[in-house]
């Protein structure tokens, strides 16, 4: 069994050494960079089980689909609130 478990936010925007802002880099593509190297090992495991967890920050707020990186004003709160609001809608 995986769980992805980890998360944070950022009190400033900055970007990793990949170009993705941390928040969005940390809540959600690590989980799948993790999910993906640990594959051939989860599938030789089988029956294996992933499980991703989240808050519940996201309700209220939206994803600006059109500054996913926010680029435009980062703001920490604002930036767990819609990435999770993606997450959300994404395994609702």
């Amino acid at each position: 069994m995986l769980i992805n478990n980890a998360g944070n936010v950022f009190a400033g925007r900055a970007l990793t050494a990949d170009g993705l802002e941390r928040t969005f880099a940390l809540n959600h593509m690590a989980y799948f960079v993790l999910t993906h190297a640990l594959r051939d090992r989860l599938l030789a495991a089988a029956p294996a089980r992933i499980v991703n967890t989240a808050s519940g920050a996201h309700r209220g707020n939206s994803l600006d689909f059109d500054d996913v990186q926010m680029e435009r004003g980062y703001r920490a709160l604002t930036a767990l609130w819609a990435l999770e609001a993606r997450q959300h809608s994404v395994h609702a």
